[in-house]
C-alpha cells in the first residue's frame, strides 16, 4: 500500500463525499489511491475541499491544509464559482477544480491531470521530447520511408540522442517489416494494458519492455498486428502513449498513415504541427489539395502549422514543377530526391538509406532533413 497516493477529503456535503469515495475505490483508481479523512496521521498527496460559502473561506481551508501538508496538491469542488473567483483560486495555487455534482469521468480526467504531474516531479529537470508527426496524402508515397530514414538520421547525427519510431498506421503499418524486426508486442499491448491495469499513466519501465530496439539505436513501437483488435486503438490510448515516450525520448517520431480517422484527428488536436507528405504527381496532388481543404474547414489555424514534404522530387513521373505547386497551394518545407535504387536498396535489404550509403544525394538530403527537425 506504501505506493498507493492518499487523498484527503475535506468534504462538508456527505453527498460529495460518498460520491468522490465511490469513484476512488473503483477498479481502475483504487490501485493507485487511497482516501483518509481529514486530521488521520499520513501526510496526504491530495486534499479534495468544497465551497460552500465563498472563494474566500475556501481559501482559508485550503491554507490550512497546505500549512499541514506542503507538498500535497488542494482540488477544490463547487456546484457553481464565478470565473473571476476561479481565477483568484488558481492564482492562489489551487491545483485542480471540480465541478459538482460530481461526474465520473471529469473527476477521473482531474485525478489524471495529477498523476501526470506527479510524474513530471520525479524528474524535474527532464524536458520532453520533440514529437514529429508525418503523415501521407495518398498509400505508397514513401511517408514510412520517410519516417524511418528520419529517426535514423536524427539518431546518426547524435549518438546520444534518444529516438523512437511509432507506427500509427494501424491498417497498413509496414515499420517492423522495414527495419526486419519481428517485435513481441504492438501499441495494442499498451491499449491492453491500460484496460487490465486500470493505470491512467504508462509507466516507463512498462513502455520500455514493449518497445523493440533496431540495430541503428533507434526504438521501434510497432503497428497493430492482424490477429490484435485495432478498435482498442482509442486516442485515449495513443494521448498516454505520446505522453511517456515524450518523457523518455528526445525524439518521438510518428507514422501516422495517410487516413484521417478519431486518433489521427485527435494528434492534430494536441501537436503544434503536421508534416504532410506528398509527390508532385497529379493524383497525390490532388489527394493532398483534400488534405488541405479538410483541415483548413476542420480548424483554419492547422494550415499555419502544415509542413509539405514533397518526396521522389524530380522523378521522371512529375506533373508539376515545386515552384507551380508552391503557387498554388502552399510553401514546400523540405524536398527529398527520387532515388529509386537507393530506395528499393532499403525496402528490399531492410537496411536504412543512411546506413546504406551515406554519401548518396538522398542520404545527405535525409541528413539536411534531420537537422532542420533537429
Amino acid at each position: 500500500m506504501a505506493d498507493l497516493f492518499t487523498v484527503e477529503l475535506g468534504i462538508q456535503d456527505e453527498k460529495t463525499r460518498l460520491a468522490l469515495e465511490d469513484i476512488l475505490k473503483s477498479r481502475e483508481l483504487q490501485q493507485q489511491f487511497r482516501t483518509q479523512s481529514p486530521g488521520a496521521q499520513d501526510t496526504p498527496d491530495l486534499v479534495i475541499i468544497d465551497m460552500q460559502r465563498s472563494y474566500r473561506e475556501v481559501l482559508q481551508r485550503a491554507s490550512l491544509a497546505r500549512r499541514n501538508a506542503p507538498q500535497a496538491e488542494i482540488f477544490v469542488a463547487s456546484v457553481h464559482i464565478d470565473p473571476e473567483d476561479l481565477l483568484h483560486l488558481f492564482r492562489e495555487n489551487i491545483d485542480d477544480f471540480i465541478q459538482l455534482p460530481v461526474k465520473d469521468y471529469e473527476v477521473k480526467q482531474a485525478l489524471e491531470r495529477f498523476l501526470q504531474r506527479r510524474e513530471q516531479i520525479t524528474q524535474p529537470t527532464a524536458q520532453l521530447g520533440k514529437v514529429i508527426n508525418l503523415m501521407g496524402t495518398k498509400g505508397g508515397i514513401g511517408t514510412t520511408t520517410i519516417a524511418v530514414n528520419l529517426a535514423v538520421s536524427l539518431k546518426r547525427q547524435d549518438a546520444k540522442r534518444k529516438v523512437v519510431l511509432v507506427d500509427l498506421d494501424y491498417q497498413f503499418g509496414d515499420i517492423a517489416l522495414f527495419l526486419d524486426l519481428k517485435p513481441p508486442h504492438s501499441i495494442i499491448h499498451v491499449a491492453e494494458h491500460l484496460s487490465q491495469s486500470g493505470r491512467l499513466v504508462l509507466q516507463h519501465e512498462f513502455m520500455q519492455d514493449v518497445l523493440m530496439e533496431h540495430d541503428s539505436g533507434i526504438y521501434v513501437l510497432s503497428a497493430a498486428k492482424a490477429d490484435e483488435d485495432r478498435e482498442a486503438l482509442t486516442p485515449e490510448v495513443v494521448n498516454k502513449t505520446i505522453d511517456v515516450l515524450r518523457s523518455m525520448y528526445d525524439y518521438v517520431i510518428l507514422d501516422s498513415g495517410h487516413v484521417f480517422d478519431e486518433v489521427t484527428v485527435e494528434i492534430l488536436n494536441r501537436l503544434p504541427a503536421l508534416y504532410l507528405v506528398s509527390t508532385l504527381h497529379l493524383p497525390v496532388i490532388r489527394n493532398t489539395a483534400r488534405f488541405l481543404a479538410y483541415l483548413s474547414s476542420f480548424d483554419p489555424l492547422h494550415n499555419e502549422n502544415i509542413r509539405i514534404i514533397i518526396n521522389r522530387h524530380r522523378s521522371q513521373y512529375e506533373d508539376i514543377s515545386l515552384n507551380e505547386f508552391e503557387k498554388a497551394y502552399k510553401d514546400v518545407f523540405f524536398a527529398i530526391p527520387n532515388d529509386y535504387p537507393k530506395a528499393s536498396s532499403f525496402l528490399n535489404r531492410a537496411k536504412p538509406i543512411p546506413s546504406l550509403s551515406r554519401w548518396s544525394s538522398i542520404a545527405r538530403a535525409y541528413k539536411r532533413l534531420a537537422a532542420k527537425l533537429a
